[in-house]
């Protein structure tokens, strides 16, 4: 691909849009067979161009000023379908004389924006013209050599007063009169496009507001089809004559963009030439810098505005339930002061808790004899005041790392899974707290245990049905039972009811009795199945603890 051709969404679809592979009887058509007669004036004028308008196409190599056959094969474009090129002032042909009554020589053509060059008499190396429509549009005249830009310029061609070929610097702005359109149809705030002069001229400057008017993204020389506009500097003090004036002004701070670019990329050379004098070449540098300065200005605006913007949207760092709002719009809002809201973490919870250093030690010894980590991976078990025992698991989450010397405790945390919305931040909790390692054990009823000078006892059936004395080691409550740790093994029948009325060695008839009720035995069963089959909920170390899927408050 050609360095000339832009890879700008906006510049390909305007030159490559109606390029594609002529069919055959196309090619048919235009063969040399068919070609133009030059005995005849008016296929000579259907059948040729002038260098301005077919350097436009992209196809036409405006150093060799001929159609280049590297682009013309690249898009498979045959040569005979393309007219012939001729200089601006050559002799075309002659008009249709239905048209103007006769047949009138064509003897000159240009395109618009060289035409425009044209009419300004801008020949000589170093002029400009500058005309104004929907957008801005620059033409630098270079003289007889191309002049590559460094600075985001087009080098075209242009001609000189006789026709000859030149080249010339362009740039193109995208929004010039668009903008005081803009003013007239969307703000309303003219009636008609001429209002504006007079409406600026009714203040002495725009107050400090600038208009970057990127409706369309940035033409030359920033080329930047994604830019969006913006304005800068509003107060309550600025008003609708300030914001027109504004506008026009945006539209000479672009045109002055383009001429500064056009300076600094053909300055050197003008100098080189003696085209322009130091004195002038050097106030064109000063000016070139202090344009650069202002962009970075500007740009240092534009970062500043949308960092403050970020800060009128507020996000939370966590999902969670948000409570009231403490202020509303139009309130003032300061920072790191006012408390906007409250926000807290539904998918998981934190349980708080303080333990005394003689519970502390225990805990300590039970989790060293069980091999466990006192920090982490221990079991906890809760329940809620409207709740028999504790049924819901979690895990030990932190554990502080001194004992506080004022109370005598230790604080911790436990973490537990709230998917299904059980708990609110807030509620006071019973917390069991697992020491020991897992093991198998028994649990009964406490009428079934007897006492015998401090040693627990049960009253086991042998096979005769005859009562066998036997001490067990008891261990804490659940869900209504007692633990029985050691003594008893699964399948042993014990007397339940009437201990009082039975000795060892008696022959009984045993009758059958629910140890517990279904409700109680189904509790049980799902905590089985909750520390045999399923990890309880884990939280990242603290360093972690900032992640959005972890609880907070």
């Amino acid at each position: 691909m050609r360095r000339w051709l832009l890879t700008l969404p906006f510049l390909l679809l305007a030159g490559c849009a109606g390029l594609h592979a002529p069919s055959r009887d196309v090619e048919e058509a235009a063969s040399p067979s068919v070609a133009r007669d030059p005995a005849d004036p008016q296929d000579c004028l259907a059948r040729s161009d002038c260098t301005t308008k077919t350097s436009r196409t992209l196809l036409f190599n405006i150093h060799s000023q001929d159609w280049d056959e590297e682009l013309l094969a690249l898009f498979e474009i045959p040569r005979s379908l393309l007219p012939e090129v001729l200089d601006c002032a050559a002799e075309f042909g002659v008009s249709e004389p239905s048209l103007l009554g006769a047949a009138i020589p064509v003897l000159g053509m240009a395109g618009d924006q060289q035409a425009a060059l044209i009419g300004q008499a801008c020949f000589q190396p170093g002029m400009v013209k500058s005309t104004y429509g929907t957008g801005c549009f620059l033409l630098m005249h270079t003289g007889d050599k191309a002049v590559k830009s460094t600075h985001g310029l087009l080098t075209t061609i242009a001609c000189g007063p006789r026709g000859e070929v030149g080249y010339a610097l362009e740039g193109a702005v995208f929004n010039g009169g668009s903008t005081v359109q803009w003013l007239r149809d969307e703000l309303k705030v003219i009636n008609d496009s001429f209002d504006s002069e007079y409406f600026a001229t009714k203040v002495k400057d725009s107050n400090g507001v600038y208009l970057v008017p990127a409706f369309t993204g940035l033409g030359a020389p920033y080329w930047d089809p994604y830019a969006r506009g913006a304005v800068f500097g509003l107060t309550r003090g600025v008003k609708a004559d300030h914001l027109i004036r504004a506008t026009l002004e945006s539209i000479a701070y672009q045109t002055r963009d383009v001429l500064d670019a056009m300076q600094r990329d053909a300055g050197e050379r003008l100098r080189a030439s003696n085209a322009i004098s130091a004195e002038l070449a050097d106030a064109r540098t000063t000016a070139a810098q202090e344009a650069k300065a202002a962009v970075a200005a500007t740009q240092a605006q534009l970062d500043a505005a949308r960092l403050n913007l970020s800060f009128t949207r507020i996000t939370a760092p966590i999902d969670g339930r948000v409570s009231r709002a403490e202020v509303t719009a139009g309130n003032l809002v300061n920072s790191g002061e006012t408390l906007l809201t409250t926000l807290v973490s539904t998918d998981k919870v934190y349980a708080y808790f303080d333990a005394d250093e003689r519970v502390f030690l225990k805990y300590v010894e039970l989790a060293r004899q069980a091999g466990r980590d006192t920090r982490s991976e221990s079991p906890v078990y809760l329940g809620l005041s409207s709740e028999d025992g504790n049924p819901h698991l979690g895990r030990l989450d932190f554990l502080d790392n001194q004992v506080n010397p004022r109370t005598g405790t230790i604080r911790g945390r436990a973490v537990f899974d709230n998917a299904k919305g059980e708990f609110t931040p807030g509620l006071y909790v019973r917390l069991k707290l697992v020491g020991s390692k897992t093991y198998a054990a028994t649990l009964i009823k406490d009428e079934a245990v007897g006492t015998d000078l401090g040693k627990k006892f049960v009253l086991v059936l042998d096979g005769d049905n005859k009562t066998v004395y036997r001490t067990v080691e008891m261990g804490p409550k659940l869900e209504g039972l007692r633990i029985v740790r050691s003594g008893l093994s699964k399948g042993d029948r014990i007397v339940v009811n009437g201990l009082q009325r039975v000795r060892p060695g008696m022959q009984v008839d045993p009758q059958k009795v629910e140890m517990a009720s279904a409700d109680t035995l189904a509790t049980l069963a799902r905590l089985r199945q909750s520390v045999g089959d399923s990890e309880p909920p884990k939280v990242a170390a603290s360093k972690d603890n900032a992640t959005r899927n972890e609880p907070r408050g």
